[in-house]
């Protein structure tokens, strides 16, 4: 599988990112990270991602 992984610095609430080859990731705040991901989208609707 390929990955475009990067280190963004800060990592944003609501970005699904591929972590590796095989690891998906949904964040549920901003925090900076030193880790590398591949970004795939951002969930919009912020205040359903923080009811769940």
């Amino acid at each position: 599988m390929h990955t475009d992984a990067s280190n963004l610095g800060t990592i944003e609430t609501g970005d699904l990112m591929l972590y590796g080859s095989s690891t998906l990731v949904l964040f549920y705040k901003t925090f900076s990270s030193s880790h590398s991901y591949t970004t795939i989208t951002r969930v919009e609707d912020l205040q359903a991602l923080r009811q769940h």
